[in-house]
């Protein structure tokens, strides 16, 4: 199952590798080139969370604009005077973001399956629900931000996987009673947390997989009561 957010992040970091294992070969400037080309970051990060929400789009489309934006500033494609009109634009687009109310949307799979990505933004997905097909997993990327699965109202017919990614976020699951819950990835300085009851889960009861990295971020599963 591919995660677009893992995808982009690992990619930054191989980017970063090789920049400086240039400069030890002497061929270019580590400091110069990222802080060059950093806002690549910030336009390919835009264009994930758009790929997976096309209806949210002011968000992901104010940081593209100021990721390009940035970006023509670093390479000097633009003029000094580009600076003047940044700000203002950007004021306007996170107003204009506020006012239609997309801080924190709201929504479900359409085909058992789920592809979130939050990134400077909150994220509330409810799955599930009469006539719903079964839960078969999904993606779950989360960057400076947050989101919730609430899967208390989904079915799974065997095993799902869910494939999660937090930096600097939180992402809280929600799941029903009886189905057993198993949490596996890397933490890096940070941390996941399974609160669900395990005393009355049946030996042929659903399986939840979640596959999680989480840097300076944390992953939580917990029944629906803990809201309360």
């Amino acid at each position: 199952m591919s995660s677009p957010g893992r995808l982009v992040l690992g990619l930054s970091i191989v980017a970063a590798g090789l920049v400086y294992l240039a400069e030890t070969a002497g061929w270019l400037d580590a400091g110069d080139t990222i802080s060059r080309w950093w806002p690549v970051v910030l336009v390919a990060l835009g264009l994930v969370q758009l790929s997976a929400d096309r209806d949210n789009w002011i968000g992901p489309g104010v940081l593209i604009v100021v990721g390009l934006v940035l970006l023509g500033l670093r390479l000097d494609v633009l003029g000094d005077d580009a600076w003047r009109y940044l700000w203002p634009l950007a004021l306007i687009g996170f107003g204009t973001w506020v006012l239609v109310g997309r801080g924190r949307r709201e929504g479900g799979p359409t085909h058992g399956e789920v592809n979130v990505v939050a990134v400077f933004t909150g994220r509330e997905v409810k799955v599930g629900g009469d006539g719903a097909e079964p839960f078969t997993g999904g993606d779950v990327t989360v960057i400076l931000g947050s989101a919730d699965l609430d899967l208390t109202r989904a079915r799974i017919t065997g095993t799902a996987t869910v494939t999660a990614t937090v930096v600097l976020g939180s992402l809280d699951v929600l799941v029903p009673e009886g189905w057993r819950v198993t949490i596996s990835g890397t933490p890096i300085l940070a941390g996941w947390d399974d609160t669900t009851r395990r005393s009355s889960v049946p030996a042929d009861a659903p399986n939840l997989e979640i596959r999680g990295l989480a840097i300076l971020g944390g992953i939580e599963v917990r029944h629906l009561e803990r809201w309360k």
